[in-house]
């Protein structure tokens, strides 16, 4: 079990699973919904996606996410890489500062809402599509538009947290430039999976196996995302 890289995850179901194609247009009228009230286009998901922009790839489990924001946050605060990540990476206290700060609290309105106060990402911090994102679910959409959009609760849009996979492209490619991976690093490669079985022992950004991983894989399903038109989504 973890995380999965989707990109034509509509046009797929629409082949093999009329009931969660029916699904998935229901939610993607959703989205929308939260996109016109974010005063941003509709998306029009695609039904089908060119075989060679779909994407299903797994992730480094649900926690391979949070070493990559790891050295997001140590690279916001103090412009320099942390040492490679470890199972502890969700807990670096410069992550839990940047996911702090990078965060401006807004009432909600309404009367039952009105108690509860609402994240709006701050667009002064370099990487909040990364970052203000579920690690388990959710989208990102083909469009650029600068804070991540948390749609209402009542939507019930999966993962509750809307990203551009534009700028999550944008903030990978940064990070993969300050990792140093090299820029023709091919997402399924073996040499990529051996280092993740050799976390911190090697050298240069092999030695962040885990963290380049995840930024590669990222960047390519982003860029299928955005040539493909289709969402990349988390499942």
């Amino acid at each position: 079990m973890g995380l999965c890289l989707c990109v034509g995850f509509k046009a797929d179901l629409k082949q093999n699973d009329a009931d969660g194609y029916n699904d998935y247009c229901e939610i993607f009228e959703n989205v929308n919904q939260a996109l016109r009230s974010a005063g941003l286009p509709e998306h029009n998901e695609p039904d089908d996606v060119a075989r060679d922009s779909f994407v299903s790839m797994d992730m480094y489990g649900y926690s391979g996410l949070h070493y990559l924001r790891r050295v997001a946050a140590h690279l916001a605060y103090t412009g320099k890489l942390p040492t490679p990540g470890n199972d502890n990476a969700s807990d670096d206290p410069l992550l839990h500062r940047y996911c702090k700060e990078s965060c401006n609290c807004e009432k909600t309105s309404g009367s039952f809402l009105a108690f509860f106060r609402k994240p709006v990402p701050r667009p002064d911090f370099a990487f909040n599509h990364l970052v203000h994102h579920s690690d388990c679910e959710g989208f990102y959409l083909p469009t650029d538009f600068e804070s991540v959009i948390f749609p209402d609760p009542a939507l019930k849009v999966p993962g509750e947290m809307i990203g551009s996979s534009v700028r999550l492209l944008s903030e990978c490619e940064r990070l993969s430039k300050a990792l140093h991976i090299p820029p023709d690093a091919d997402p399924e490669d073996d040499d990529l999976y051996f280092l993740l079985d050799t976390q911190g022992e090697q050298q240069g950004w092999r030695s962040f196996g885990v963290e380049s991983f995840t930024c590669v894989r990222l960047m390519h399903a982003c860029q299928m995302s955005i040539r493909s038109g289709a969402a990349l989504v988390f499942a």
